[in-house]
């Protein structure tokens, strides 16, 4: 790192009036080191004394002295490097300076990148190859975050073809297309179409409510609305898939 100082020629400086006796200048100026550009909005202060200063736009500052002096100035700018010297500012004269700053070597904040690591395992596999084959439809953990979902039967609130079910406070999936006719005692009972229910490749009782899964542990789901759009690995836990099935997947 290099600071330079330069001292240019002392002599006296016409001006319209005259200088009181005894009076000095320091006309400085302030430059970047490797490039010579004139450094703007630099601070000049003096030690010891209520004076400080700021260059103008070519990197000029002026400080007036009723005697002669030797200063102790602190220049100071964004991104350089300080520099405190001293000179010496001679009576009934004007002393022309130049001042170089070094830059400080630029430097970035930390950043910290957090992201969820990218779900591969096995399990997964026939999950991201269905996702890809346009049958079906998807929830996936993007969709999850976006929703800021409180509970997981709201996420199916945008599904078409789903509808949610209240059955003696529990709350179930049903295909939003039509009931299922079922026949007790020979009398014909129209109920709800429920969607059958699966987590993690396993199917799960009649019943299951799928509020019983934290949003925040599922990774995907995929839903088919009935069984002709059902995968035909799918197929061995679909025995009950006969309004469609529900298969979540949880997160590792």
């Amino acid at each position: 790192m290099c600071t330079v100082l330069i001292a240019a020629s002392m002599g006296s400086v016409a001006s319209a009036q005259a200088s009181p006796a005894g009076a000095a200048t320091l006309a400085g100026r302030v430059l970047d080191d490797s490039i010579a550009a004139p450094l703007a909005g630099t601070r000049v202060a003096v030690l010891g004394a209520s004076v400080v200063v700021s260059t103008d736009g070519g990197g000029n500052f002026n400080i007036s002295l009723e005697h002669a002096a030797r200063l102790t100035l602190t220049l100071t700018r964004l991104g350089y490097h300080p520099l405190v010297l001293s000179v010496d500012v001679r009576g009934d004269d004007t002393t022309r300076l130049s001042f170089y700053l070094s830059r400080l070597p630029a430097t970035l904040d930390t950043i910290l990148v957090t992201g969820e690591r990218a779900e591969s395992s096995p399990r997964l596999a026939g999950f991201e190859r269905r996702s890809r084959g346009g049958v079906g439809t998807f929830i996936r953990r993007a969709d999850i975050e976006k929703y800021h979902a409180v509970s997981t039967t709201s996420l199916f609130l945008r599904i078409t073809g789903v509808r949610i079910v209240d059955s003696a406070g529990i709350k179930l999936l049903a295909s939003a297309r039509g009931v299922r006719v079922s026949s007790r005692a020979n009398i014909a009972d129209l109920a709800p179409c429920y969607l059958a229910v699966g987590v993690d490749g396993q199917l799960k009782e009649w019943g299951f409510s799928v509020n019983e899964i934290d949003p925040q542990d599922i990774f995907a789901i995929e839903i088919y609305n009935g069984p002709s759009s059902i995968p035909r690995e799918l197929l061995s836990l679909s025995q009950n898939g006969y309004c469609g099935l529900v298969m979540i997947w949880t997160r590792a």
